[in-house]
């Protein structure tokens, strides 16, 4: 298993629960219920007694430990990967992806308790991934996604950028799915029990990913 590069260590208590544990695959209820847990533990730093400095410093501390504790667990995920911009993606056994950003600046924080001010936030699980060579997602750069859009897609790999779809409890994006294509339609609604796709607009959340460095898993 790959890690972190970082002198920070989980402690020792975390690591001999997650060896304990059986190693059934990741579901999403069970990172979002990490996840809240890990949000509410950042939300009482707030409220504890500690300096703006050293509260941030906790804050980016326990991130990276949350991050290295799902690596710990690689088993658990189907496919692990890190892109040029340091973020990690961690793919569900039954689809779905959850992404680390790596953030290389102080922006969400005011005081950084690292030089370089590089931190992980944590983003929504996102349901659908699909990957773009370099000429696709420099296509695609700057430009607004609409309805009716055809994505060129390839496999999976070192130099594919990855292009997320739906937000995990939103209404998802329509798609068509051919060799080497996608389309997309519109957003799935449902309306007094009828489902129907609204072709105004996309709104199940779209991110588009930096090129692949590492495969982890």
């Amino acid at each position: 298993m790959k890690s972190l590069e970082t002198n920070f260590e989980p402690a020792s208590q975390e690591i001999v629960h997650l060896e304990k544990k059986e190693m059934a695959p990741m579901s999403v209820d069970e990172l979002s219920s990490r996840l809240r847990d890990s949000f509410k533990n950042e939300r009482q730093s707030f409220h504890e007694d500690r300096r703006g400095k050293e509260r941030m410093f906790f804050i980016i501390k326990t991130r990276e430990e949350f991050v290295k504790n799902l690596l710990f667990e690689e088993e658990r995920f189907n496919r692990i990967f890190k892109t040029s911009s340091g973020s990690i993606y961690f793919q569900f056994e039954k689809g779905g992806f959850f992404r680390a950003k790596m953030i290389p600046d102080k922006r969400e924080f005011e005081e950084s308790g690292e030089e370089s001010g590089k931190h992980f936030q944590f983003q929504p699980i996102m349901g659908d991934v699909f990957f773009l060579d370099q000429e696709e997602s420099n296509r695609l750069e700057g430009i607004e996604i609409r309805p009716g859009q055809k994505i060129k897609v390839t496999k999976f790999g070192l130099g594919a950028s990855p292009f997320e779809l739906n937000v995990n409890g939103k209404p998802p994006i329509s798609f068509e799915e051919n060799e080497g294509e996608i389309t997309l339609i519109g957003t799935k609604r449902t309306t007094r029990g009828v489902e129907e796709i609204d072709t105004s607009g996309l709104y199940g959340g779209i991110h588009k990913g930096h090129p692949i460095v590492e495969i982890i898993k």
